[in-house]
Parts: C-alpha cells; sequence; structure tokens
C-alpha cells in the first residue's frame, strides 16, 4: 500500500527545488518559434481527463495521497509544483528505464502529456468551460471493486509507539475455508496506512486436525463448492540464501543471521525470502489477475500476515484487513510469487556503488507475469537478467534510480516464456556514501536485515510454473 506522504512534504520538495519558478526547459509545446501556438489547455477540457486516468486513483478522498486533486480548487493552487514533479518525472511515481519491457501498469506520461500539463500551468491553470468537463470519475467503496468480497479477513489491532525501532509483527488469521478456492483478486488495506512500512500475507497450509469452520459465504445453501487440484510448486532450499558468500565466510553470516531465522525466517515463505502470497507494499493497491489465472488456496489454510510498522511521532494502533474475491472455478494458469534472493553481502561504508547479485535457475518451464525489485535506503538501481539456456542474456527490467517510498509491482505487458533451466539474476547497487541523503550513516558496515537501517536484496517474480513442458 502506498506510504503516504504529507501535502507539506510536497510542497517543502517543490520550496528546495527553486519556489515557484517552473522547470525553463523548452517543452514540445514550446518549439516550432514562428506558428501558430495551439490554443490553451484548459482545466475542464484538457486536464481533468488526464488527471482523472493518471491521477485520482490515489489522488481522491479516501485514496492513498495525502490531498484530493478533483476540483479546479484543488489544483489551482498547486499547479506551479504539480507543473514542477510532473516534469521532473516525480509524479505520477514509475521507475522503470523505459526502453526496456513493456508493463500494462506503466503509469509513465509520454512527452506530449507532459508538456500539455507544464503549458496549462505556465498559463496560470486556467479552468476552463464546466460545461465540457468529463463526467466525474467514482469509485466503489468500501473497496476498490463493485462486487462485494468473498472473504474478509482482519488482524487484531495492534499498538504501534509514537517512536522507535519495532520488530516485525506476526499474525495468524484463521481463513475458516472449507474447501479450496482460486483468488481472482484482492486488497489488502490497513486502518492506518501512514504507520505502516508493509504487510506481506503468506499462506500456511493446513495442520493436521485443525477444522476449518464454514464461513458464510459457504454455508449449505450456497452454490457447491468445486473441486481443485493443489498446483505444484518448486521446492525450496534455504542454502540458496547464502549465495554470493565464500565457504570461510558462512560461519560469520550464520552467526548474525541466528536471531532472524528463530524469529522472522521461519514465518512463511523464509519470512519474504522466498516470496509471498499477497502483499501491501509502497506503490501497490488492489490486484486483479488475468482471466483464467489466480492464486490456490487449500481448504483449511490460515494466513500470516507480517506486518512492518514505522512509528511517525504519534502512538496508535492499526489492523490490516485483506479481502478477497473468489473464482467460480479452477483455473487453468495458478501464479506463484517466488524470489531471489541473497543475505551474504556486507556494503563497506562509504562505498557509492556496491554490487550485490543472486540468481535462480528455474526447474521447469514457466511463463513470466511480473517483477518486483525490494531493496532499502542505500538502493541505488536494481535489473533483472534472463540467461537462457542457450546462453543468450535479455534485460527484462531495469530501475536506474531506485526508490524506496515505491516499490512497484512491474507487470508484463504479455507473458513471457521461459524455458526449462533459464537463470533469472538480479543485479543491484548500493549507495552507502555520504552523497545518498537518505543514508542513515555512512560511516557504518551495512549488513542483511529486516529493518529500513539494514539493507535487503531480493528480486520478487510470479510466474506460472509449467511442469512436463
Amino acid at each position: 500500500m502506498q506510504r503516504l506522504r504529507t501535502r507539506q512534504l510536497f510542497l517543502a520538495l517543490f520550496t528546495a527545488a527553486g519556489g515557484h519558478d517552473l522547470p525553463a526547459q523548452e517543452t514540445p509545446l514550446e518549439q516550432g518559434a514562428g506558428k501558430k501556438p495551439p490554443a490553451p489547455a484548459t482545466w475542464h477540457e484538457s486536464i481533468e481527463p488526464l488527471f482523472q486516468r493518471h491521477c485520482q486513483e490515489c489522488h481522491r478522498p479516501g485514496g492513498s495521497a495525502p490531498f484530493a486533486l478533483i476540483e479546479h480548487a484543488d489544483v489551482e493552487g498547486l499547479a506551479p509544483m504539480i507543473a514542477e514533479v510532473v516534469a521532473q518525472r516525480r509524479m505520477p511515481p514509475w521507475h522503470a528505464d523505459r526502453t526496456i519491457g513493456r508493463f500494462a501498469n506503466d503509469r509513465s506520461l509520454d512527452a506530449a502529456t507532459v508538456a500539455t500539463i507544464v503549458a496549462w500551468a505556465k498559463g496560470g491553470a486556467p479552468a476552463g468551460d464546466p460545461q465540457r468537463a468529463p463526467p466525474r470519475r467514482s469509485w466503489p467503496e468500501p473497496w476498490s471493486f463493485a462486487a462485494p468480497p468473498d472473504l474478509v479477513v482482519t488482524t487484531p489491532p495492534q499498538a504501534i509507539p509514537a517512536e522507535g525501532t519495532l520488530l516485525y509483527q506476526y499474525v495468524h488469521v484463521e481463513t475458516g475455508l472449507a474447501a479450496p478456492r482460486f483468488v481472482r483478486a484482492a486488497e489488502l488495506r490497513s486502518t492506518r496506512p501512514e504507520l505502516v512500512h508493509h504487510v506481506l500475507v503468506f499462506l500456511d497450509e493446513p495442520r493436521a486436525g485443525r477444522d476449518a469452520a464454514k464461513p458464510a459465504a459457504e454455508s449449505p445453501a450456497a452454490t457447491p463448492l468445486p473441486t481443485l487440484a493443489r498446483p505444484w510448486r518448486p521446492a525450496f532450499n534455504q542454502l540458496e540464501l547464502m549465495q554470493g558468500a565464500k565457504p570461510e565466510e558462512m560461519p560469520r553470516y550464520f552467526e548474525r543471521l541466528q536471531a532472524m531465522i528463530r524469529r522472522d525466517l521461519r514465518h512463511g515463505e523464509a519470512g519474504g525470502l522466498n516470496g509471498y502470497f499477497l502483499s501491501g507494499l509502497a506503490g501497490g493497491g488492489a490486484v486483479t489477475f488475468a482471466p483464467d489465472e489466480g492464486k490456490f488456496m487449500p481448504a483449511g489454510a490460515r494466513f500470516t500476515f507480517q506486518l512492518h510498522y514505522q512509528p511517525n511521532g504519534t502512538a496508535g494502533e492499526s489492523s490490516s484487513t485483506l479481502a478477497l474475491w473468489f473464482a467460480d472455478g479452477p483455473r487453468a494458469r495458478p501464479l506463484d510469487t517466488r524470489a531471489v534472493a541473497t543475505v551474504a553481502f556486507a556494503i563497506p561504508p562509504g562505498a557509492a556503488n556496491h554490487e550485490v547479485t543472486a540468481e535462480c535457475r528455474l526447474p521447469v518451464a514457466a511463463s513470466l507475469r511480473s517483477l518486483q525489485p525490494h531493496m532499502h535506503l542505500r538502493g541505488k538501481d536494481f535489473t533483472y537478467i534472463a540467461r537462457h539456456p542457450d546462453g543468450r542474456e535479455e534485460t527484462l527490467l531495469h530501475v536506474p534510480a531506485y526508490d524506496f517510498d515505491w516499490q512497484h509491482e512491474y507487470r508484463l505487458a504479455e507473458p513471457m516464456e521461459l524455458a526449462e533451466g533459464t537463470v533469472l539474476r538480479v543485479v543491484a547497487h548500493f549507495d552507502n556514501s555520504a552523497a545518498n541523503p537518505a543514508n542513515p550513516d555512512p560511516s557504518q558496515t551495512v549488513w542483511f536485515g529486516l529493518q529500513t537501517m539494514e539493507e535487503m536484496l531480493i528480486g520478487y517474480f510470479e510466474v506460472v510454473w509449467k511442469p512436463g513442458e
């Protein structure tokens, strides 16, 4: 879920960048001197439709952004700031290299759209004719989908102090699922999103002898439940997390990791280092899977919520709720979110471009659906590379300026078929120097760890496994 930024932060960033002076570079609308200029853009005719498509999903009442951009009155005073963050491509947030790959959820604006917004702001942000305004966009409530969810589970409220560093919280919630199901859509929300850094949801296998109570949605009067086969998943070798370490270094890393192994890495998918079932990460939101695809839930399963809270100066309570929409029957392409990761690295003090890599070999053929890099405050850039069995290498995603505040899941515009034996490799660089304004302490060696002041290297990827092909 998106990490809320205050209106004051936006204004502070804008002021630090030069007050109300709009970007001076020439835009496409300013080129071609001597030609008759196009009619000036106005809010209702030109800008409001753009904001409906690109901004209002977050910038609306009840959205994840700190202020709305719905009415002309909302945007008029913010027009200079809006023009700046759009021209600098800080908004809408999207960090992938636009020359590599195509992604279905690409939020970036093309040059013509950027130029239109900048020209409108420079022209005084005129309102135009209200009679020519597009129909007001609406959003279902309380969820992002009109149909009510089939299953809703909520964690008990968790107390968050005003200050300090908190360990991850792990909360187990029974699903009461009477029969296996495929999830076709999901949404995760928290009551105090400003206190939540992330939520990962792991799916625990049913324990022997545990009774699964029937929820109301699966009462005898409901539609008969389908019989679904459990999809194939590869086994996980936790020693792969030590890749990159020399044999003589292994004892040192194991010693450092003992507390995390006992407390965190025993939960779910090695605490998220092997993947997850569903997530609420910065930059995320409700997800709908493609037709005939979904995530499998066995009967009697339970969820483990991994909750990472970040105190903001005010104590409070927060609970997280996961809503699920089920498919009517089996899905031919079950989705699995896995990870390429290593915990065996140390970033030297002051290192401005420290490289860490990890890779995994696909045990069977797979159809790739999405990629999701994860690092912390020293993360600088992140690249996914596929090395095919014939030796050919292909860059799948390059994030040249990683931003910890926006951890996007980059969903491929078209599935990519990967043969058995394909190696997925991730290459990341970390900036532990004083030149990195987000760096907590450039004088320290930085190791793998769960807290924000530590570092991670995880390359999540979502696939449909194809055993036997």
